[in-house]
């Protein structure tokens, strides 16, 4: 635009012809006062005008600049904007891709974790329940793998430590609990007195000659088997298994009673269960029983590496010897001891015997059971 007000040069040649105004008077007016650079925006263009002035000198010798109009040029937003648009564009896929990306990464890293987790959970209720045949399957190296790992172990050392259990007495295992539990834990023996039952299967030795040994394993764990049953219900506890022989004790206020029951139970319980393999012609055991009751020292015996918590005492002596008497079916005690209990079982005295390392002889009897 000239300093008159006329388009003078345009992109479109046509708007330079004729006698039109291209500029209104309004438009004319701003741009003729402007004196430096000035950018505007319109909904379509950001719009740029440089005044043109011409620098010259008059009659003094002055330096004076003469204006001469204004240059402008317009951008189409259009135009300008598509690069940002395109990028934005992008970004905004990106970042969709990103999110959903993100989304579908949680769901199936949170699925996997909530799966561990109540895998670990359902573990815990089956160990609560007693079945230790349970485990977890590692599906990681994370915080969740570690655990499911250290889980498995402790499932492992549960399952060691209930099979150890099994070649342990029970009232080793109340020693352990309260050695644990106690603030005294330099007592390791005690003296109180304790009923005790020995059982021996008789001619044992020939019934290993006849057989295989997985045979005879077999049918020696079914009558232990038994035996040990018949003593937990009567609330005693089988101390040890020495080969052929039993072990128990019982304590407690009715102690004596229950080594009666126990005793006699054990050998109606050998009687019917013969009954029932003599009839299937499968080989048959017999056992003898020897009982007593009196004072023993309960407590740590053996080196200090291996140790055994067990009954010690003259009383153990007696109720071995009274078992090594007893024959086939037969319960045998002292005849002192007998009358001291008075159960409600009869008795026939069987003489004295002798017992090594006493002076005197003892006299024994054996408990009928059978009405």
């Amino acid at each position: 635009m000239n300093r008159e007000g006329d388009c003078i040069a345009h992109t479109n040649i046509k708007l330079t012809q004729g006698d039109r105004d291209y500029f209104t008077e309004q438009q004319k007016n701003f741009l003729l006062n402007i004196k430096d650079i000035t950018a505007t925006e319109t909904k379509t263009h950001y719009e740029y005008y440089y005044p043109i002035f011409e620098t010259s000198k008059d009659e003094g010798g002055q330096k004076k600049e003469i204006f001469l109009g204004v240059a402008g040029i317009g951008f189409s937003k259009d135009v300008a904007l598509a690069p940002i648009q395109e990028a934005k564009k992008i970004i905004y896929t990106i970042a969709i891709l990103v999110t959903l990306s993100s989304i579908l990464g949680i769901y199936f890293l949170s699925d996997r974790m909530v799966k561990q987790i109540l895998e670990l959970s359902e573990g815990a209720r089956q160990i609560g329940k007693g079945n230790l045949d349970i485990k977890i399957s590692i599906k990681s190296n994370d915080e969740l793998g570690q655990l499911a790992r250290e889980f498995n172990n402790m499932v492992m050392h549960l399952k060691e430590k209930l099979h150890m259990q099994k070649f342990v007495s029970p009232i080793t295992r109340k020693m352990i609990k309260r050695y644990l539990f106690s603030n005294d834990q330099s007592v390791t023996s005690q003296h109180r007195e304790v009923a005790l039952l020995f059982s021996d299967v008789r001619d044992f030795s020939g019934f290993s000659q006849r057989h295989d040994p997985e045979t005879v394993v077999k049918v020696i764990n079914i009558y232990l088997d038994m035996q040990a049953r018949i003593v937990e219900q009567h609330y005693g506890a089988v101390d040890k298994f020495m080969g052929d022989q039993v072990m128990a004790v019982f304590e407690g206020v009715n102690r004596n009673a229950n080594l009666i029951n126990a005793a006699v139970e054990i050998q109606k319980a050998i009687n019917n269960l013969n009954l029932q393999r003599k009839k299937r012609n499968q080989e048959i055991l017999t056992v003898g029983i020897g009982i007593n009751i009196g004072d023993a020292v309960i407590g740590n015996i053996g080196s200090k590496d291996r140790m055994d918590y067990t009954v010690v005492g003259d009383v153990v002596n007696l109720a071995s010897r009274f078992c090594d008497v007893a024959k086939s079916g037969q319960i045998i005690t002292s005849t002192v001891l007998f009358k001291r209990i008075k159960p409600h079982y009869p008795a026939v005295n069987l003489g004295s015997i002798k017992i090594k390392g006493r002076d005197g002889a003892v006299e024994i009897c054996e408990i009928k059971y059978w009405s």
